[in-house]
This record gives C-alpha cells, structure tokens and sequence, in this order.
C-alpha cells in the first residue's frame, strides 16, 4: 500500500475507529467500508486493538488503506482507575428527560452500579455522590456539558495527538457515543479539531451506554425512534443525525430477495438432523448478562424425549461468542480458524458435552466460523448467511433478550424470549422480568411480536402454540421488522457509506 503525500494530497482523510468486534463487524465488513474504500475521495485510516495490529495489516494487506493502533491494555486499565470508573458511572446514571418521557434504562444502570460501587463503605458514599451529581445533570444541561468538559481535561487522549496530526483527518467514525477507549480517541479529536461522528453497530446504542462523551457532531442510526432518543437523551440536534436503516442486516434482506436459501436437504445434512423432525433453534444471551442461559436447554431436550411436543423435534444450539475461552492467548489452539469444542469456557463445555451424551442427536450446534484474536474474536460478516439458513430452516426461535428477536422476525420465525433465570448482578434466581425495563427492550415489546416466559410450563404452551400454528404473530413480527429496519433494506450500508462521504 502507499501512503505517500502525492497520492493523498487531494483527498480527505477518515479515520474509523474499529478495536472492539462490534466495530469491525459493523464498520469494516458491511457495505460502509465497501462504499467508502472504493471512494477515490477518501484515505482511510483504520484504528485497531495493537495487539491485533499485525492481523488486521495481512487482512487488509491488498486494500488501499492505513492501519494505525490503539493502546487497548495501557488505556482500558486507565479506563478501570478510580477516576475514570467514576466518570463512567457518572454517564451511565446521566439521562435527561425528554419531551417524549425518559430513559427508563438508567434505572437498571443503577441497580446495578449501586451493588457494585458498595461491596466497600468508601464506595457506597462514592456511589452516593454520583447519584446526586447524575441526578442534578440530568435536570440541568450546563452541568451535562461542564461534566463532559471536565471528563476530557483528565482523560485527554493526548497519545493520539500523534495520529491526528500526522494524518490530520477530517473526521473520526465510532460505533458508540463513548464507551470504553472511544472516549479517549473522540477527546483527542475534538482537541484536534477533527469531526465526530458515531455510526451505531445495534439499536440500544443511544439509551444502554449512558450520556455521551463529548459533542457528537453527526450521528448515523437505524430508525427514527433512535433518533428521537439521541434528540431526548444525548442532546444531540435532530439537523445532525440520519436514518440509514442497519447495514448488519443488509446480507439478510439480500438473501430474502435473490433467492439464496440454502437447500433443506444440504441444510439438515450438515447439521445432521432429521428431516422428519422439526428444530427447536436455541441462542442464548451472551455471559456477560445470562450465565445462566443454557439451564433451559437440557428441560427442552427432555421434554422433546418424553414426547411432550405436539411434534416430534430436534435443537440446534447457537453457542454465542462470550463462551468462548481466552481468544487469542490460549496457547492449545492449534488452528485458528477452524473451532473445537475445547474452545469453549470450561463450565459451558460440561454442560453441553453432558447433554450430548444423554440425548445424542437431539441436539446439535451451530458454533460461529471465528479467529481467536487478543480480547475478542474476530467474526466475519459471512456468519450471518449460516444464521440466515438457521432462521429460514427452523421452527421455532428461543432466545434472551437480544437482536435475535429482531432478526427471527426478519425471517417471520415463532419467537420465545426466555425471561427464566437471573439477570446479570441480580442474584441467582431473580427474574430476568427486570430487564424488561430497558428502554430498548419496552420499545420492541409493544409489538406482542414474541412470547415472553417467565415458567417451564409457559415454555412449553409456547412451543406447543407455535408448532400448531405458526402463522400466530406473524403480522406483529411484521410490524416490529418495519419499525426496526424499514429503511433502506439491503442497501443501508451502501447509503450509510454515501452518506459519510457526503458529510466528508
């Protein structure tokens, strides 16, 4: 690649700041990084996990692009100091009251933080004067914006004032409004005098993350009930923000369209099922808020057993990426890019080896094609079309409290959003019910596009109704994909992209 000043002189430059697996996912394999690198315009510069960076250098070794790194481990333990874990705190309590009601997510935010903040006396009243300070900054925008101000004085990101001045970028593209190190980056840019704009990877982005870092100048969302919420809650003008639908989807309204389903027979082959059974398709959350997510599974496998069902059925477990173990450090992988069971976390490999033994071909997987990297895995974009054949080819969907509900009802799939079990931080055996209060999860509940269970025996009148008749909801789940992502169906990356360049 060339980066020499003569081939750059007349183009703008865009850095992207793509070190988490949501960010490169999002941004560096959907059609935005598609549009914007074949944009003769453009030199992009793309910001990566250092200890990722030789990876990310071969991946894009024929693309015309420039890959800088982020200090992941120096900043991300900066991140976790007192201070900077009070800042955070902070913003995820900080919420204004919008003219169309609250952010109800700040809440749980605080339930949770409350526990966290008082395992010592010191910081219990540390919590407390959070608290008041949150609440006082949520009634009152001048404390918002002195707040982020003074975020930025300690936590300047001064290390990539090298960058910026040796690139001088135009703009810099996050997936976030500020978490983790992209606070960091956004200060350095704002110092800089480079535009930021925040380009959301999912639809809770704008309540689930707390207040933004810094003045975000332009921010690209899915719909437009998210971009009511940056309007309500993160004081952004309504001038500065674009609806351009979800480019993560864009694989799926293409494979809906052109036709490009997986035969049955070559499906049920590979994942050696039983034509005549019906599929039971089982995702559960990731660790980080469902630990306990595969405790259903074995009740469902059993019942399948004992004849239960109105049809005779099969599972396939969708394991989620959170299960798997040390990513890139684990000295055993001998093959990166082909997954053993092995990989998984020790205590999740147990249960499902333990449930294969007992029920043999009842139960199969469907484990995401990865690469291990240093602190997370790196996932193609092509993963969704093996997700789409399992949302096509199967029955019935039970997942928890993520986009699966969105994307079941892409492909009109019976839906069951499991709420047993406890929500992260709560305390075994409490109800997931608690997380209904996210203003994400109110939002796609008004559609009564799913059945919420709470009970094994709500569980399985679900599974019953929907194996009976699965055209119930079909017209809700409708609904819920048009308000999600009516916009630009498989072509929003390209959009999103054009619309970048644009503002550029």
């Amino acid at each position: 690649m060339s980066n020499t000043k003569s081939n750059y002189i007349n183009k703008k430059t865009l850095f992207i700041c793509a070190y988490r697996e949501v960010s490169v996912r999002y941004l560096l394999y959907s059609n935005i990084y598609n549009e914007l690198s074949h944009d003769d315009n453009i030199r992009l510069v793309v910001l990566v996990d250092e200890n990722n960076l030789s990876y990310f250098q071969e991946k894009f070794r024929l693309h015309n692009i420039i890959i800088e790194p982020i200090f992941y481990n120096r900043d991300l333990k900066t991140l976790k100091s007192p201070l900077g874990a009070l800042f955070a705190t902070y913003r995820l309590l900080t919420s204004p009251k919008g003219i169309r009601g609250e952010n109800s997510t700040k809440i749980l935010h605080h339930f949770q933080y409350k526990k966290e903040w008082s395992k010592a006396i010191r910081g219990k009243f540390i919590f407390i004067f959070i608290s008041i300070l949150a609440l006082i900054s949520s009634r009152f925008k001048i404390i918002r914006n002195l707040m982020i101000r003074l975020e930025g004085f300690f936590f300047k990101g001064s290390e990539y004032d090298k960058l910026f001045d040796k690139y001088k970028p135009s703009m810099l593209v996050v997936s976030s409004l500020g978490s983790m190190l992209d606070s960091y980056i956004m200060n350095s840019a704002k110092r800089n005098n480079t535009k930021v704009m925040t380009v959301f990877h999912n639809w809770d982005g704008p309540t689930t993350r707390g207040y933004k870092a810094v003045d975000i100048d332009h921010a690209i969302v899915w719909n437009s009930d998210m971009s009511n919420e940056l309007v309500d809650f993160q004081d952004i003008e309504e001038d500065n923000i674009y609806i351009g639908g979800s480019a993560s989807y864009d694989m799926y309204f293409e494979k809906i369209n052109n036709n490009g389903v997986e035969d049955k027979n070559l499906f049920f082959k590979k994942y050696s099922l039983d034509l005549n059974k019906k599929i039971i398709f089982i995702a559960p959350g990731g660790q980080t808020l469902w630990p306990d997510g595969l405790e259903m599974l074995e009740g469902i496998l059993q019942n399948i057993k004992n004849g239960t069902y109105a049809e005779d059925a099969q599972v396939i477990l969708r394991v989620h990426p959170n299960f798997i173990e040390n990513y890139g450090t684990n000295a055993n992988i001998k093959n990166k890019n082909n997954f053993k069971l092995g990989f998984l976390k020790s205590e999740y490999r147990l249960i499902i080896e333990k449930l294969q033994q007992e029920f043999g071909n009842l139960l199969q997987l469907s484990i995401p094609e990865f690469v291990p990297l240093n602190n997370f895995v790196d996932l193609p974009l092509d993963d969704l079309n093996t997700l789409a054949d399992l949302f096509i080819h199967s029955d019935i969907l039970i997942t928890q409290y993520s986009t699966m509900l969105i994307e079941g009802s892409i492909f009109d799939l019976p839906t069951i959003n499991n709420g047993m079990g406890a929500y992260s931080r709560r305390g075994y055996g409490k109800s997931a019910k608690f997380y209904e209060n996210a203003t994400h999860i109110k939002k796609i509940q008004k559609f009564n596009a799913y059945d919420n269970i709470y009970s094994v025996s709500e569980m399985n009148k679900s599974i019953n109704k929907y194996f009976l008749n699965p055209r119930i909801k079909s017209e809700e789940r409708m609904a819920l994909t048009k308000s999600v992502l009516g916009i630009n169906q498989g072509q929003s990356g390209k959009n999103i992209g054009k619309h970048i360049a644009c503002i550029l």
